[in-house]
């Protein structure tokens, strides 16, 4: 391993980004029913950017161990930050435009032109309002700056945190046991549910207070990282088999504890398990309530004029029909699990997701009743039943204006939900450092010779990372079709995405000063 350069984590760095367009890409097929590759985005979300953090934190350390402090912050600031923040706008405008024109695609009532001016309507809409995609490069940046400062400024002694380190190689389950331990205690104690929390895509993240839980929790695998520096000798000693044993024992374990927990009939924090474990959940009935007397209801392209229900997990654009109770008051009622739901009402009929007839979303969030990307209603279920309105159509109110409580999540939350809910956190979060340990097992048994191919993965791996989000939009609608597969839509445009990018890098990256500016040197 004693080598000019890591080949098995130079190649596992390279893996770990290629893997993101792929996660990006299956996240929108699985959201449009390919439900299988919810299986890939859950399972890779929990290590992908966490063993990236790992590695970092090798690399920080190398780095101050072979070049100093000064440089060490100089490099960071030329290959991370620099990147970030001239990068970030014009892959904003390309990504932007592209979704744009997908949309276009998909909903051909919607003119791409048109829209373009619509959403590009002042000088402040050619800003990128956040990080997006690359918000790990402005973590990483301040994380190499604290990683500098505890170091070489403060001279602060870590020798306990080596010792706990060393007994990854030295005992084995015991070393692992304990870092999983405190990963899952970190996590339980600052209450989230995943390290990649809050507003951790804003220019000023650092203010936020979720996304400040967020940088610690990654802090927690750079800063381990860090310290497995030290015993860099020891990573052969790394045994795949021995970290699918304790794979398969957590697994029979926290599984027979995750099970019953949900005997207590509340949900997890994680909507998964909620699905898995849902006929352990005691259902109540939650009963949904729209007053239409200041929206004529139309049929669309159904039989009749109505109003439908959309609801998680958003399986049909219709959705449910509601009944009419009263003159312009519709209803409907459905049994739930305990879970948070997010939810929409539609006027008339329609088989696509597109407009037109949707609740305003824009209008909802200013009321304060909508939340995330098109605005949505948003509810828990814990251990009641529950009445949701009477709403007026697109209004946190009645139609006269009164308020109506129950259009704003209910937070509260008795203690006894407050222990089962940290447990969940707790299981959930403690099985992360394995994953973490069995991927960087794999790369160091498989992957530790040099190898051209790897190599190219590894050094066009952030160019392709940075550009793909850019690429996606323009690549998805060539394949979409109603009567074309979903996997197999998705398989062609992860090829064609994979293809663009590649040659992309090769032609005008590779050779070029955008290759000198993020990998530091450009290729002959």
């Amino acid at each position: 391993m004693e080598k000019n350069r890591y080949h098995s984590l130079d190649a596992m760095r390279g893996i770990l980004m290629i893997m993101g367009i792929y996660f990006h890409i299956a996240f929108w097929y699985a959201e449009q029913g390919a439900w299988l590759l919810w299986f890939y985005t859950g399972t890779t979300h929990m290590f992908r950017m966490h063993s990236f953090f790992l590695i970092s934190g090798f690399f920080g350390a190398l780095l101050l161990d072979r070049k100093g402090g000064a440089e060490m912050v100089r490099n960071r600031f030329k290959r991370l930050f620099l990147p970030l923040i001239i990068l970030s706008h014009p892959v904003y405008l390309l990504t932007k435009t592209g979704e744009k024109y997908a949309e276009s695609v998909i909903n051909e009532d919607q003119n791409f032109i048109d829209e373009m001016i619509k959403h590009f309507n002042s000088p402040w809409q050619f800003i990128a309002q956040g990080t997006d995609h690359l918000w790990f490069l402005y973590l990483l940046f301040g994380m190499s700056i604290f990683g500098y400062v505890m170091s070489k400024v403060l001279d602060l002694n870590v020798d306990h945190l080596k010792r706990l380190v060393e007994f990854i190689f030295k005992k084995p389950w015991l070393g692992i046991l304990l870092i999983c331990f405190l990963y899952a205690t970190l996590l339980t104690l600052l209450n989230i549910h995943k390290a990649q929390f809050g507003h951790i895509y804003g220019w000023f993240w650092f203010v936020n207070p979720g996304a400040i839980k967020g940088f610690i929790a990654f802090s927690f695998f750079y800063f381990w990282g860090w310290q497995l520096y030290y015993f860099r000798g020891q990573f052969e000693n790394l045994r795949i088999g021995l970290y699918l044993k304790m794979y398969g024992a957590f697994f029979v374990i926290g599984g027979t504890l995750v099970w019953s927990l949900f005997h207590f009939g509340y949900p997890s924090p994680y909507d998964e398990w909620n699905y898995w474990y849902s006929k352990y959940l005691i259902k109540k009935k939650v009963t949904f309530l729209v007053d239409m007397s200041t929206e004529p209801v139309v049929a669309g392209e159904g039989e009749e004029p109505a109003v439908y229900l959309n609801i998680t997990p958003w399986s049909t654009p219709h959705g449910f029909k509601m009944e009419e109770i009263e003159n312009n008051l519709w209803s409907y009622t459905m049994d739930l699990a305990p879970g948070e739901y997010t939810y929409k009402f539609r006027n008339g009929f329609y088989d696509n997701w597109g407009p037109p007839n949707w609740e305003n979303g824009d209008t909802l969030t200013l009321g304060g009743c909508g939340y995330g990307d098109n605005g949505p209603r948003k509810f828990r279920v814990i251990d009641k039943d529950l009445t949701l309105g009477v709403f007026c159509w697109s209004k946190c109110t009645d139609c006269l204006g009164g308020e109506v409580v129950t259009a704003f999540q209910d937070t509260s939350a008795d203690w006894k939900q407050v222990m089962i809910s940290r447990g969940f956190i707790f299981l959930h979060n403690f099985v992360v450092p394995i994953y973490v340990m069995l991927t960087l097992a794999l790369f160091t048994r498989f992957c530790k010779e040099p190898s051209k191919m790897l190599r190219y993965i590894s050094d066009s791996s952030y160019w392709i990372y940075i550009i793909h989000v850019a690429v996606i939009p323009f690549t998805g609608p060539i394949f979409y079709s109603k009567n074309l597969n979903l996997y197999l839509q998705f398989f062609l445009t992860s090829i064609l995405t994979t293809t663009i990018c590649f040659l992309s890098y090769h032609y005008l990256v590779r050779k070029t000063f955008i290759g000198k500016f993020l990998n530091g040197k450009k290729f002959d």
